[in-house]
């Protein structure tokens, strides 16, 4: 590498280490969240603001944990978020 391409390529390092930081952290955030559980025969009608759709396909599909939920087609990242917001609230969270 020539002397200019060498310090091309550390200022593009060092401009896009603090994204590269956050999409780490999100990711192992993210492994967490795919973890937790859900309690058998969980109730998908009683979370308020879950649409009705994906109410409907997780009592079809009955997924026990996040990260099978966010596998099934239709559940989207706001529904797990919300999912997930109601399971931590709730005393039976169960976190691997």
């Amino acid at each position: 590498m020539a002397p200019d391409s060498i310090w091309r390529h550390v200022l593009v390092e060092m401009k896009y280490a603090g994204y590269l930081a956050q999409q780490k952290k999100r990711l192992s955030q993210e492994r967490l969240r795919a973890d937790r559980t859900i309690p058998v025969g969980f109730d998908f009608d009683g979370i308020p603001g879950l649409r009705s759709e994906s109410r409907q396909k997780l009592g079809k599909f009955r997924p026990t944990t996040l990260g099978a939920a966010r596998r099934i087609p239709g559940i989207t990242a706001a529904d797990l978020s919300i999912l997930d917001i109601w399971l931590n609230s709730k005393p039976f969270c169960n976190t691997k």
